[in-house]
């Protein structure tokens, strides 16, 4: 029948196909007892190193057990997790245990693979350490593709020394739209608003007074939250009243919360853009007073949907407000839309 080279040849490819499979299946038992060899090679550290980690941040160990290579990622892991969680004094503590083990230098190294988990790791953990030595290569990494490893990499170099690291890192939060406005602010937060307040404030204004800069503007103006607040509300302010872009406009009005831009926030509610009229009455929701109702209540019949939709919540949100003093606003109303607009305003309200 092996005569026949067709037959010869489909007898050869079946057992081509079942020695590939036994060697995949090799491999895959292969990786996974190799898996299984890690993991309890991890929980053996964990089970050392948990207690050590735990007592230093009370007092140094007088021994420690020897670090293999094949421990250090475990090691920083660990060491890492316990940064985030604690504060003040014990942290300083685990960063004199990780320098006692070498775990800088190892950091370091770490940081100039090619290895994205390496990168990150070495970038949280010089951070931690405050390793200012590594600012060279911090920086590099910081200005990489990769949004997860740069903005750890930018984080670091704020935790280092945020005022050094600001007029770097502040070009990449205006520009790089892959990292998250939540967690850029929070960094901006770890560094303080004594420290961060003036070069935000400095380029809040600077993007203001460029042409197109809408983009910037409306990042910045999320990220001055963290700013001293007086200092924050007078900026908006100013660039509110500059008033260039109706976007920029728009936005300042949805970042305004200080009472003393009424009058401001009262002089937009005529605009002739819809999204300007829309932020300057949800603002008037916010700071506005009840004299304000009667405002809000000529915008119910204001041809944009979103415009009478806030003006009614607004209306809702002015307090005291009592369910018959809304009735007397509904019973006065004439415009159908309106009717319509604010009767489904007071049933959202009345379900939640």
């Amino acid at each position: 029948m092996l005569s026949d080279p067709w037959l010869r040849s489909v007898f050869i490819a079946g057992l081509s196909a079942i020695f590939v499979s036994m060697l995949l299946l090799v491999y895959v038992v292969f990786l996974r007892l190799t898996l299984i060899e890690r993991q309890q090679r991890e929980q053996r550290f964990l089970d050392i190193w948990r207690p050590l980690m735990l007592e230093a941040t009370e007092h140094a160990p007088a021994d420690l057990p020897a670090l293999a290579p094949a421990d250090h990622h475990a090691f920083l892991k660990l060491w890492n997790h316990y940064q985030e969680l604690l504060r003040g004094d014990a942290r300083e503590k685990l960063v004199a245990l990780a320098r006692r083990c070498g775990m800088e230098q190892v950091a370091r190294a770490m940081l100039v693979r090619r290895s994205f988990r390496d990168r990150l790791i070495a970038a949280n953990t010089l951070g931690h350490m405050r390793a200012a030595d590594a600012w060279t290569d911090l920086v590099e990494v910081s200005r990489e593709p990769h949004p997860l490893t740069s903005i750890c990499a930018a984080r670091a170099l704020l935790t280092i020394d945020a005022g050094r690291a600001l007029p770097v890192l502040m070009p990449a939060f205006l520009a790089r739209g892959e990292w998250p406005v939540a967690r850029v602010t929070a960094m901006l937060s770890e560094a303080g608003a004594d420290t961060v307040s003036g070069p935000l404030v400095a380029a809040l204004e600077a993007a203001a007074g460029e042409d197109g800069a809408t983009f910037k503007v409306e990042r910045l103006l999320c990220y001055i939250e963290v700013a001293h607040t007086e200092l924050a509300s007078a900026t908006i302010l100013r660039v509110l009243q500059a008033g260039k872009d109706d976007n920029i406009v728009a936005t300042c009005l949805k970042s305004l919360r200080d009472p003393s831009g009424l009058e401001i926030v009262r002089s937009h509610l005529a605009h002739a853009t819809w999204f300007v009229r829309t932020q300057a009455v949800t603002a008037l929701g916010r700071i506005g007073t009840v004299q304000d109702c009667e405002r809000l209540i000529a915008l119910l019949s204001d041809p944009v949907w979103w415009v009478r939709y806030r003006a009614a919540q607004a209306i809702v949100a002015l307090q005291p407000m009592h369910g018959a003093e809304l009735q007397r606003i509904r019973m006065a109303l004439s415009d159908r839309f309106a009717v319509n607009i604010f009767d489904q305003v007071i049933a959202e309200s009345a379900a939640t």
